[in-house]
């Protein structure tokens, strides 16, 4: 999706 901070590494930097 949109570019945020990240939460979890798998998450990185994208949201779903």
């Amino acid at each position: 999706g949109e570019l945020y901070m990240p939460v979890k590494v798998d998450d990185c930097f994208w949201s779903i």
